[in-house]
């Protein structure tokens, strides 16, 4: 995580201001996730790359939205003072590695990463989402 976005990811980790980012974010402003039904879970995965050694990928926040004793979903944020290109594919690698870890579970629970983009010198004007990073070829 970068230097800059500290200050941001410690007030985001706050139930209460977590469930207000998601709630705007993904429910137009419902009040459907409640600061009391969230609670923080593990930001570290591992994968090994193309160079065969095992490397660590860490989230900013991810907690898990429940209901009672179900989990309903894990609610993922990432914070960006940067654009990057290709966040969409380092967004794809924390939800995989979530998925991963639900490969034996009974019921696999949605992973649901929101980015948040805090730059102020340039606006954010890369893919934001990962169909738009390829080049698909017509009729595939």
């Amino acid at each position: 995580m970068g230097e800059k976005d500290i200050s941001e990811k410690l007030l985001a980790d706050y139930e209460d201001v977590f469930a207000d980012i998601v709630n705007v974010l993904l429910f137009h402003g419902e009040r459907r996730v409640p600061p009391d039904s969230l609670r923080s879970t593990k930001t570290v995965s591992h994968y090994k790359a193309d160079d065969s050694r095992l490397h660590e990928q860490e989230r900013d926040i991810l907690k898990a939205w429940t209901d009672g004793r179900i989990q309903i979903a894990l609610l993922g944020l990432e914070h960006q003072t940067e654009p990057e290109k290709q966040m969409a594919v380092r967004v794809i690698g924390y939800e995989g590695a979530n998925y991963r870890s639900q490969y034996k579970a009974k019921q696999i629970t949605p992973v649901i990463t929101l980015v948040l983009y805090f730059g102020t010198e340039k606006r954010w004007q890369y893919p934001q989402n990962l169909k738009a990073l390829m080049d698909i070829p017509d009729g595939l």
